[in-house]
């Protein structure tokens, strides 16, 4: 997954999603040997998951279960870049990068200045603080896509998301490992009743649009994606395990706080505690994809 099964908005390290799910998963099972790898990455999409998963976990893990917790970041691309360049598998952050990288390129490197300066500010703790203290405060983030994204954007952002996750079950049989994927909670006004202080940090984020586009984009995406998977064994859509849960479980628009991290652990391991008592491993057959599964 990205930044929320990474750990942002968890309170530490043996709160966030991975560490939970495995503290419970030893305490289930006292007689086997379980280690659960937190493999999520701030921003990544379930284009990155793959190849993540392909390059390096399946090989240097070997893990019998593989679990993914992710949708958001897939569904906010599309959100927020529709008509500004978004195509499948695309990270805009990516395109920033490797902008700021040929400029410099072109430019014949960093110059010895920047150099000095990069060095004192990591050395430097007096010239840390002065700049600190002078540094203005940053503008908040704003995104190209001021108005609602095309629908057939929204639905081809859930095909790839899907399409990748397809990928990813096959690839995790051929590897010997049992894969689950969850669609994740976000913060819709008929998945959760929304705290005050909730619904003041989603209506901020709204604020960054001209107009009101984000959420009702990000939900269309929610339902392009339910829709598309009904046929996917593997695929379990938790985007309303907050329904019944009045209290704060949002750190921030997008990452959940202890409580909400519990409460998505105590669903996955409804799920998947039937194939940890048994062996989680087993080679499966391939599974059998509609035709239309893939583009």
């Amino acid at each position: 997954g990205g930044s929320t099964v990474e750990g942002r908005g968890a309170s530490s390290n043996a709160a966030t999603i991975p560490a939970l799910l495995e503290t419970e998963l030893r305490s289930r099972h006292p007689e086997k040997r379980i280690r659960v790898i937190n493999a999520g990455h701030i921003g990544d999409i379930a284009f990155q998951e793959l190849y993540r998963f392909q390059g390096k976990i399946a090989y240097q893990f070997r893990p019998r279960l593989v679990i993914a917790l992710d949708g958001r970041n897939d569904g906010f691309n599309a959100a927020s870049y529709a008509d500004h360049g978004w195509r499948e598998n695309w990270i805009p952050y990516f395109d920033q990068l490797a902008g700021q990288i040929n400029v410099i390129m072109r430019k014949g490197g960093t110059s010895p200045l920047a150099g000095i300066k990069a060095a004192l500010n990591h050395y430097s703790m007096i010239n840390a603080l002065v700049l600190s203290a002078i540094r203005t405060k940053e503008k908040s983030a704003s995104y190209p896509q001021q108005s609602a994204p095309p629908v057939d954007v929204m639905k081809s952002a859930a095909k790839a998301y899907l399409n990748n996750h397809i990928l990813l079950e096959q690839f995790s049989r051929l590897t010997g490992s049992r894969y689950f994927a969850f669609l994740q909670p976000a913060m819709f006004d008929n998945k959760k009743q929304l705290t005050p202080h909730e619904r003041e940090l989603k209506e901020d984020f709204e604020n960054k649009f001209a107009e009101p586009v984000f959420w009702a984009a990000l939900e269309q995406f929610y339902e392009f994606a339910h829709e598309q998977s009904g046929t996917l064994p593997f695929f379990y859509d938790i985007s309303d395990v907050f329904l019944d849960t009045p209290e704060q479980l949002y750190h921030d628009r997008c990452h959940y706080n202890d409580a909400g991290n519990r409460i998505i652990v105590r669903r996955i391991i409804q799920t998947i505690d039937g194939y940890v008592a048994q062996d989680a491993g087993a080679i499966l057959p391939a599974m059998e994809i509609a035709p239309d599964a893939l583009r």
